[in-house]
């Protein structure tokens, strides 16, 4: 899964350049930052990264497809402007089985 997300993101990242592509925005994850609810008084900020040791597959594609997306943009910060956008919860109806982190947070608070 890893590997498949870092290859997808340099292909997007290579189209955009040579599209001309002005803003890339990238619909990542906070748990690129932070794995399930940090400290408390934990203040998290664009220099925060969580240990991608400690995630299972798919957060650990959303960090190191971000991380991918912040080297290209060290190398063009010329030629593109990126950013991101890590939602922390995303709440709508569920497609597949419902087995999403999403969805074991709402169960925890309704019991």
């Amino acid at each position: 899964m890893v590997k498949v997300t870092v290859e997808g993101m340099k292909a997007i990242t290579q189209a955009s350049l040579r599209q001309g592509v002005k803003k890339l925005i990238y619909t990542s994850s906070i748990v690129t930052q932070v794995m399930l609810f940090g400290k408390k008084g934990e203040m998290i900020n664009n220099e925060s990264w969580a240990n991608p040791d400690e995630m299972p597959g798919y957060p650990k594609s959303k960090y190191y497809a971000e991380k991918e997306l912040w080297s290209f943009y060290s190398q063009n910060k010329d030629k593109i402007d990126v950013a991101t956008v890590l939602p922390g919860m995303v709440v709508g109806p569920i497609l597949g089985n419902g087995n999403i982190s999403t969805m074991e947070v709402i169960k925890s608070f309704v019991g």
